[in-house]
């Protein structure tokens, strides 16, 4: 029953999500501005806006001028949904006090929610948006720094930290800065900074090495289907997001699999 409760808050924070990133460039508008349709400019009443059931029911269209309603809407809210439920399990499996697992929640929440943004802005616009960015490093910053001091057997310590955002930026880094942002955009150092820090190491590994391999899979594929060339760009946050999301609940299975192969583990 929790969960499903997660679940539905997600679609709801989903919907404010979408509000956020498709009015990023003017951030006062998402208070002093009704939502409304992008295509025709009406405003939306309440019964067009319930997160994913409002789609369903309008069949995919716009109440008013019967133009298509773009994918993002539902795909976002539901992703959003999906990632709370998920978070809020790895949350509950990490054995900690109560008082700690709200905290760590409503973190890992906030976290998911930004993770959402910066795959979004970055796919549309090719941007990393520094008002999202940056608030979310400095908000894992503090989590991070206050979960090793006060919680018991914290999956991290204080070197784990600092190699997991050095490790996180500095990939990104050697790619970005001797091409002058060419290779790889400046924003996705801060990205990776971000990744970095929320998985600390040896995670921050598992997470840049699935970005690398999925952003290499989705290029090739790209261009053999004819919508890349290889002098194209290709955004890479959504990549870095995705893989921080993946590492932080697949990454210890993943990087024992590997081990395993050693007779080591994690």
């Amino acid at each position: 029953m929790t969960i499903l409760i997660v679940f539905i808050f997600g679609l709801m924070v989903g919907s404010f999500l979408n509000v956020v990133i498709l009015r990023m460039d003017e951030l006062e508008t998402i208070v002093n501005t009704r939502s409304h349709c992008p295509k025709c400019k009406k405003d939306l009443s309440w019964y067009d806006l319930v997160p994913l059931l409002s789609f369903l029911l309008l069949r995919t269209r716009c109440r008013y001028c019967k133009e298509k309603i773009s994918l993002q809407y539902p795909l976002v809210e539901l992703g959003t949904a999906l990632g709370f439920a998920a978070v809020y399990q790895f949350v509950v499996n990490q054995g900690i006090g109560f008082e700690w697992q709200v905290i760590s929640l409503i973190f890992y929440l906030l976290i998911v929610s930004f993770l959402v943004v910066l795959f979004v802005y970055d796919l549309r616009k090719y941007l990393v948006p520094d008002e999202i960015v940056w608030p979310a490093i400095i908000l894992t910053v503090i989590f991070q720094v206050l979960a090793i001091q006060f919680i018991p057997d914290y999956r991290l310590n204080w070197m784990d930290l600092l190699l997991g955002g050095l490790i996180g930026a500095g990939v990104p880094a050697l790619l970005s800065i001797p091409s002058k942002g060419k290779w790889m955009g400046y924003g996705d150092i801060a990205i990776g900074a971000l990744l970095g820090l929320v998985l600390g190491y040896p995670l921050a590994i598992v997470g840049l090495f699935m970005a690398f391999c999925a952003g290499g899979l989705v290029g090739v594929v790209l261009i053999l289907a004819g919508y890349k060339k290889l002098t194209s760009a290709v955004p890479f946050g959504p990549f870095l997001t995705a893989g921080t999301f993946a590492a932080l609940l697949y990454g210890e299975r993943i990087l024992n699999w590997y081990l395993g192969f050693f007779g080591l583990r994690y």
